[in-house]
Order: structure tokens, then C-alpha cells, then sequence
């Protein structure tokens, strides 16, 4: 049996991730927990916890067996995010949760099976970050804890990867640090609180804040 231990809470009391037929979490205080339904290790590919470790998201198999971004309920029960359009098995994959979990970021598929960074509150739904490249994808891969600053990556024409950002809605490139060698379609945990972080061949990008999350900086270090 499979067992993919995918995200953990601020504070390293809570770990969630997949398991053979299904996902799980961990805490300090009780240890092991089987999540009965929902994502697996066989089907899903991420299943993530927020900051505060109260809200649990992953990509989960829809009724037509699409795999969807949808919020943990309790028990067997799940809460979809609204999509776009599915390309293949895929509607909706979350890659990032915030603090609270009132923002969840990563990849959302479109017609053609073009694929965009995504942002979803509970206030705007599901928005399409978009890209810089008509006709290329972009990924939200990292959410600071307020959910104003997001960073992930943004195909080039030649289809080159790079870092891009995104603050408040407004995404940029970040060049300089980490073309062309960015290929994480994941992101590692880190403190919310401070940074964000994406792992690309040859580097470590790391978005961080000087005080409240309204200056965003990079700093890279390979």
C-alpha cells in the first residue's frame, strides 16, 4: 500500500496527504486518521492542509470521474470548487492552500485542454489567473498566508518555464532567477507565515514579506 505524505500544517502538528484507496491525516495529538473517501494515491495528485491546519483540499474524482479541487467536509463528504473545462481525466488541481484556507491556488484546465494558474475564495469563485503567453499555460504553484501573493510559473514562446508571480492578480515574470530551469509542479512546505517557495533543477526560489505580506521580495540561491 501506498502512503504520500503531502502537506503540513504551520506548526508541524498536522499532516495530510494519500494513501492507497484514499487519503489521510496526521496529528500530533491523535496520530493517524483515515479519510474514507475522496482522493487516493492512484488517482490524485495532491491533497494539501492549510496553515492553520483546519482545512483540508485535494484534487478528487467527480461523478463523471474527473479529478476536481474540492474541500474536505468530514467524514466521506467533499466540497468542489467550480471548474472550467476538463481536459482528459483533469478539471481542477489544487497545488496551495492559505493560512485559514480561504484561498486554495495551482492549475485549472480550459478548452483545448489549455491549462492556467488558478484562484478560488469564496467570494470571486474560481478565477483564471491567465498567462503572458496567449496559448501557453501558467501554474499557481505557492499562496502566502493572506492569499495576495502567489507564485508558481508562466511558459515562454519557445516553451521555456519560468517563474512568474502573481500580486493581486497581476502576474509578472521573475526571469532573472529562475529560467529556464524550472520544472517543480509541486511546492514543498514551507511557513506560510514567511515565505513561499518553489524548487525548480538548479535553484530555490523563495517569495517572501518584510512585514504584512504587502512587499513581496525574491531571493534565490542555487
Amino acid at each position: 500500500p501506498r502512503t504520500v505524505p503531502n502537506s503540513v500544517s504551520d506548526d508541524g502538528s498536522i499532516v495530510v496527504g494519500l494513501r492507497s484507496g484514499g487519503a489521510f491525516r496526521w496529528t500530533e495529538a491523535g496520530g493517524y486518521e483515515a479519510i474514507p473517501a475522496g482522493p487516493s494515491a492512484e488517482q490524485s495528485t495532491s491533497c494539501m492542509v492549510s496553515g492553520d491546519g483546519l482545512e483540508i483540499v485535494a484534487d478528487v474524482p467527480n461523478q463523471q470521474g474527473k479529478l476536481q479541487a474540492a474541500f474536505w467536509e468530514g467524514g466521506s463528504t467533499w466540497s468542489f470548487l467550480p471548474a472550467f473545462v476538463a481536459c482528459d481525466a483533469f478539471l481542477l488541481n489544487p497545488s496551495d492552500v492559505n493560512l485559514d484556507g480561504s484561498v486554495a491556488v495551482g492549475l485549472a484546465w480550459f478548452e483545448g485542454c489549455q491549462a492556467r494558474a488558478f484562484r478560488w475564495d469564496p467570494v470571486n469563485g474560481t478565477v483564471d489567473l491567465g498567462t503572458l503567453v496567449a496559448g501557453r499555460a501558467s501554474r499557481a504553484n505557492a499562496v502566502n498566508s493572506v492569499g495576495d501573493v502567489i507564485v508558481g510559473w508562466q511558459d515562454t514562446q519557445t516553451g521555456q518555464r519560468v517563474g512568474a508571480k502573481w500580486v493581486n492578480g497581476v502576474e509578472t515574470y521573475m526571469p532573472k532567477y529562475i529560467a529556464p530551469n524550472l520544472t517543480s509542479e509541486k511546492t514543498p512546505e514551507s511557513p506560510r507565515g514567511a515565505c513561499a517557495t518553489v524548487k525548480c533543477v538548479k535553484c530555490v526560489v523563495v517569495l517572501t514579506t518584510r512585514s504584512d505580506c504587502s512587499e513581496p521580495w525574491i531571493d534565490a540561491r542555487v
